[in-house]
Parts: C-alpha cells; sequence; structure tokens
C-alpha cells in the first residue's frame, strides 16, 4: 500500500521508531521490576501500549488501510469475551485490574499487527530485549551469591510482614530459590526460555555478520554486530541464562527449554537434511541430560519427583490446581467467577491450607474458570482455525527465505515455550511475561507480510472483470491517433469508494480516539488510587499513622469499590483513634461497617467474614458474629484458626 505524499510527514516517517522506542522502554521496566497484575508497573505497558495505539491507528485512518478495521475487530473478539466475565464477577476492583492488563496486551499486539518495521526495528527490538534479560540475570546472580544474607536480615526484622508470609519468605530464602525482583523462581525460569532463542539468534548473526538482514540493518547494528566483542558478548549472554535456569531448579523451566531445543533441533533436520541417525542421537542425549537433571533437582528439593504423596511435588500441586479449576468451572459455567478470581474462591475447594494458591498454573484453565462458557467457545474457535490455515501455518514457521528466515525460527521457539510455560504456569497474569510474550508474537505476525513467505494464489472468478469497452479502445487505439488520455477516463468517476468511506472513517477515528481517552481516564483514575493506597501502607509500615490515614482516605475518594482500601482506613482511624486515648463506639461501629461492605464487594473472602464476625462480637452482637464466622468457616473449611480459635459461641439472647 502506497502512502499518500500529503501524509509524508514527520510523524509518518518516524511514528515506527517512536512507536516501537516507547514499547520497549514500558516492556523492559517490567522486565527489570516485574510483579503478578496488582503491581504498579503494569499502569506503564497499559498506558504506552493505549499511546502506541492511538498513533499507529491515527495513522493508518490517515493513508487509508482497507482492512483496518476488520483487523482491529477481530483482535479485539478474545477482549471482548473475556469482559462479559466483568458483568458478573465475585470482585469488581480485581477483575478490572486484570481487564486493563488484557486490553494492553490486545492493544500492543494491534500495534504491531498494524505496523511495519524494517530490519533496523526489528533488530534493535531482539537487542533491548535480550540486554534487558541480560541486566536480570546479573541481578539476580549478584543476590543468589552476595545479596540473600541481607535479605534475610531484613524480613527477620521487618514488623510489617504478616507472620505466616514472613515464615514462608524465610523458607524460600533457604533454599536460595530467591532471584532479585522476580516473585516467583519458575517466572523467571519462563522468561529466561522465552529469551533464549533470541540469544541463540543473536550469537548466529555474530558469527554471519554478513547475513542479508545484518546489511540492511543501517550501520551501527551492523557494526555492532561485525565487532570482534559481539560473538563473546552474546556467547556469554547465553551461559548465563543457562546458569540462572539451572539456580531456579525449576521443573517447568526446563520443559520448556527443552521443548524449544527440539523443536529448533526438528527444524534444523528438516532444513539442513541433518541424517536422523545423528538426529535421534542428539535427541537421546539431550534427553539422558535432562532426566539426569530432573533427578538432581529432586534431590536438592528434597523429594522425588515421582514420589506424588510428597507435599512439594509439584506434579501433585498442579494437579490439584487443575482440578479445581475444573469445579470452579462447573459450579460458575456461564459467566465464570470473574477475571482475576481464581484465587479469591480457591480456599472453598481447598482440603489443606497448604494446597491455597493464587493460580491455578495453567492460564487456559484458570481463564475457563474465570470466564466460564464463552472462553470455552473461543478456545474452540482458535483451535479450528488452526486446523483450517495449518499449512499457512506450517510455511510461516519454516520459511525458505534467507532475510527473515532464522529470525521467525527463534521467534516461534520463543512462542513455543510461552506456550508450553502457559500450560503450566499462569504469564499472562504477570506483565513482564505476559507482555513479552505478545510483543515476541505481534513481532512475529508482523513478519509474516515479508518477502520469502508464499503467498496464496489469487482466484481468478474473484478478480474483478475488465471493462470490455476499455479492451477495445486500448486494443485498436485512438480513432484519431490522438495520444489516450487516461486521466479523462479516471475522470469519469470521481466517487470513488476510497472517497465515499473517507467521511466514515473520520468519523470512526474521532470516535475511536474519544473512548481511548474515555478509557485512559479510566486506567489514570485506578492508577492514582493504587499509589495512594501504597504510599499508606508504607506509611503504616513506618508508624507513621496520620499520614497513611490521609492517603488511604485521598485513594478511597477515587476507588470506593475496593474491599482492601476501605477496611484499611477503617483500621487507621481505629487505630489513630486508640493511640490518641479516644477511641470510641463510632469508631468500631465505622470499623463493623467497613467489614460489612467488603464482604459484599467480596462475597467469597472467608478473612473479611472472620474478622466481621470479630468485631461484631466485640460490639456485643453474638449471633450475628456466630453467623459471619460460620460462613468463614464454610469460605474456608480447611483453615484450622476458623475452626479452632473459639473464642465466642452462640449465646442465647438476653432480654433487655
Amino acid at each position: 500500500m502506497e502512502v499518500d505524499p500529503r501524509y509524508n510527514s514527520w510523524l509518518s516517517q518516524h511514528r515506527h521508531r517512536a512507536v516501537i522506542g516507547l514499547t520497549l522502554i514500558s516492556l523492559s521496566v517490567n522486565l527489570l521490576y516485574p510483579g503478578e497484575v496488582f503491581y504498579q508497573s503494569k499502569f506503564l505497558l497499559i498506558l504506552a501500549s493505549l499511546l502506541a495505539f492511538v498513533v499507529t491507528f491515527i495513522q493508518e485512518c490517515r493513508t487509508g488501510n482497507p482492512r483496518l478495521f476488520k483487523v482491529i475487530a477481530l483482535a479485539l473478539f478474545p477482549l471482548l469475551i473475556i469482559a462479559v466475565s466483568l458483568l458478573k464477577t465475585i470482585n469488581v476492583s480485581r477483575s478490572e485490574d486484570v481487564f486493563w492488563l488484557f486490553f494492553s496486551y490486545a492493544f500492543l499486539f494491534l500495534t504491531l499487527r498494524l505496523s511495519r518495521f524494517e530490519p533496523l526495528t526489528v533488530l534493535s527490538s531482539i537487542l533491548v530485549i535480550t540486554l534487558a534479560g541480560f541486566c536480570v540475570d546479573v541481578c539476580c546472580l549478584y543476590q543468589y551469591f552476595f545479596g540473600l544474607s541481607d535479605l534475610k536480615g531484613l524480613v527477620l526484622h521487618s514488623t510489617g510482614l504478616n507472620e505466616e508470609f514472613k515464615t514462608g519468605l524465610l523458607a524460600r530464602i533457604a533454599t536460595k530459590r530467591v532471584f532479585a525482583n522476580f516473585p516467583l523462581p519458575n517466572t523467571l525460569a519462563g522468561f529466561v526460555t522465552m529469551v533464549f532463542p533470541l540469544n541463540l539468534f543473536l550469537v548466529y548473526l555474530a558469527i554471519h555478520a554478513k547475513s542479508p538482514i545484518v546489511l540492511a540493518s543501517g550501520k551501527f547494528i551492523k557494526k555492532l554486530l561485525q565487532s570482534p566483542l559481539a560473538t563473546p558478548f552474546f556467547f556469554l549472554q547465553l551461559s548465563v541464562s543457562l546458569l540462572i535456569l539451572a539456580l531456579t531448579q525449576s521443573f517447568g523451566g526446563w520443559i520448556c527449554f527443552l521443548g524449544s531445543i527440539l523443536f529448533l533441533g526438528l527444524v534444523s533436520y528438516k532444513r539442513r537434511k541433518v541424517p536422523l541417525k545423528l538426529t535421534l542421537m542428539t535427541l537421546l542425549g539431550l534427553f539422558l541430560i535432562g532426566a539426569g537433571w530432573m533427578v538432581w533437582l529432586t534431590h536438592r528439593r528434597g523429594f522425588g519427583l515421582w514420589n506424588l504423596q510428597a507435599p512439594e511435588n509439584p506434579i501433585t500441586l498442579r494437579w490439584i490446581n487443575y482440578r479445581t479449576a475444573l469445579h470452579i468451572f462447573s459450579d460458575f459455567p456461564l459467566a465464570g467467577v470473574g477475571l482475576g478470581n481464581y484465587g479469591s474462591i480457591n480456599p472453598r475447594y481447598q482440603s489443606s491450607p497448604k494446597n491455597v494458591t493464587q493460580y491455578a498454573h495453567n492460564t487456559p484453565l484458570q481463564l475457563l474458570s474465570e470466564c466460564g462458557i464463552l472462553f470455552f467457545v473461543l478456545l474452540i474457535f482458535f483451535s479450528v482455525a488452526i486446523i483450517k490455515y495449518w499449512r499457512w501455518l506450517h510455511s510461516s514457521v519454516l520459511p525458505e527465505t534467507s532475510l527473515y528466515g532464522f529470525l521467525r525460527i527463534s521467534l516461534f521457539a520463543s512462542l513455543w515455550a510461552w506456550l508450553i510455560h502457559n500450560s503450566i504456569d499462569i504469564d499472562l497474569y504477570f506483565p513482564s511475561l505476559g507482555a513479552l510474550g505478545v510483543f515476541l508474537l505481534g513481532l512475529w505476525v508482523n513478519l509474516q507480510d515479508r518477502p520469502g513467505i508464499p503467498r496464496a494464489k489469487e482466484d481468478p472468478e474473484k478478480l474483478p472483470a475488465p471493462d470490455p469497452c476499455l479492451n477495445e479502445i486500448l486494443a485498436k487505439g485512438d480513432p484519431q491517433d490522438r495520444p489516450l488520455n487516461l486521466e479523462g477516463l479516471q475522470s469519469l468517476d470521481t466517487r470513488t469508494p476510497a472517497g465515499l468511506l473517507q467521511p466514515r472513517r473520520n468519523f470512526c477515528a474521532v470516535a475511536a480516539l474519544c473512548t481511548m481517552l474515555l478509557i485512559g481516564f479510566c486506567v489514570l483514575r485506578s492508577y492514582a488510587a493504587q499509589a495512594l493506597y501504597s504510599l499508606a501502607i508504607d506509611h503504616a509500615e513506618a508508624n507513621d499513622l496520620t499520614q497513611a490515614e490521609g492517603f488511604v482516605t485521598k485513594a478511597v475518594a477515587i476507588k470506593g469499590n475496593d474491599a482492601g482500601m476501605l477496611i484499611l482506613k477503617a483500621r487507621l482511624r481505629y487505630i489513630n483513634s486508640a493511640k490518641k486515648g479516644v477511641a470510641a463506639f463510632a469508631d468500631l461501629t465505622s470499623l463493623k461497617e467497613a467489614y460489612e461492605k467488603a464482604t459484599t464487594l467480596e462475597p467469597y473472602n472467608a478473612r473479611y467474614h472472620y474478622e466481621l464476625s470479630r468485631v461484631l462480637y466485640a460490639l456485643g452482637d453474638v449471633k450475628m458474629a456466630s453467623l459471619f464466622r460460620n460462613r468463614a468457616v464454610e469460605l474456608f473449611p480447611s483453615q484450622p484458626t476458623f475452626k479452632n480459635n473459639l473464642k465466642f459461641a452462640e449465646k442465647p439472647e438476653q432480654k433487655v
């Protein structure tokens, strides 16, 4: 598609680099400061994805992309199905947070799908991702060998951590499975396995520094890859990533790693015609190495992998999580429990508190339990689409082109590792791995429009029939031997389809931009509330309760449907009054009202029901206290605290 010269502005020339630069900055921040869905680093990703999409959308509207709205509709279709779960959810606040994250994934993919990146931008993106990964690996190595003792002392002297959480964290530190900012070693292992094929691709480029993609990428990238230090540095990146993967002691990480290596081995066999005997011997050797490593890991972590009775066995724990997800789906089949609420209702289905988890460790199963039957329909739709377009997918994975061939293979190996990791973990609920996977998927899809992918032959029956009159004129020539005026022929009908569609496109563009502004306002509102809430917690841990109460009051004023904020506000008010010696019945009543609203906002939160029962008992309402205590036991039947801590029992009402 040609670009209209009228729109050859600075934005048209540099928007690709600006968009990809903004996206890479937000992605790198989430990789260096990763966390779960409720971490504040996700808001940079959401806002960056929104802004990048707006810039791309404006440019595509101005150039008249005929497939623009079709591509947007197809990309937003899964998001609309997921959004249905927001209408009937057991925790509105958490569902909103997860939806904004999934929203950013959709618009990040759309931005990459609609853009057209040159080799310089593509290679720069790969270099930035691998460099961010190398920084993460170095930070993890430093903490593993030097920082764990300092972290242990910090946890021991902390007064703001829950004792149960502190005990678990100290146990994790004792196993040395704590790595920098990554909350879980499994998450770090998944990240390493996704970046490994990209590191391998850079090693390949450093060795083949005169490959077509390097020569087409510009002077800076060419000098960088042709430098004598490039090859040893990329080999260092590769080695450090493998070391980090070994230190995580993650079974799932090694499964993903072996899966990507197996894929690359099969591709090498198919393209380079490696002898079958050598291929089988290599795969057998890799299998023996992997099996030996698994045996060492089981010894290191203190249990046998096939000892399914061991409490820390990952196979047993994942089976419990998968079964719980299916039970939740059977109980809430229509709309699920709401996006992000698997962990909220999980205690209801467990026979032991040790089995309680926030995530199902399987992204499709967790989304099935949270979104209901519509997500199941979406899975069937994707399965049918993959089967229908299998030949196109096969030609895309194994292209015959020399320019982007190995890059496409490396990207697909990373995506294959990401897919495997999503089946044994929950990458989409972590902005770091979720955004990285979506970015690589969008980049891989973007490269499918590059030369080298066999195009489907046009169906002659679908081509527009030529005008017979025009053919006759062109064949016989002008009867008066004058030059044929093609401009006159083109001006016979000035109302071209593009001209008719332009006002409609302008209206759609304005409507879409207004929608983006509204969404941006909602995201900033949510970010402001969470930022103030975090400041309140920080000041509360520092015993500055007055300032903490002020921050949480502002957070509640912005977002009044968050149960945690409401409870913190009431508790801080009660504690401040008690410290001043003016604690009154009204403060305790305010705390009771906060817990009552919290149980309404999160009706399946056993902890809120139990705490409400304690407040009601302090107020003398023994009957209601017993009722809410029993409800807490019903929601978390395996929690011994709710059963054994019987400081009150239902008594007959006293006549006044």
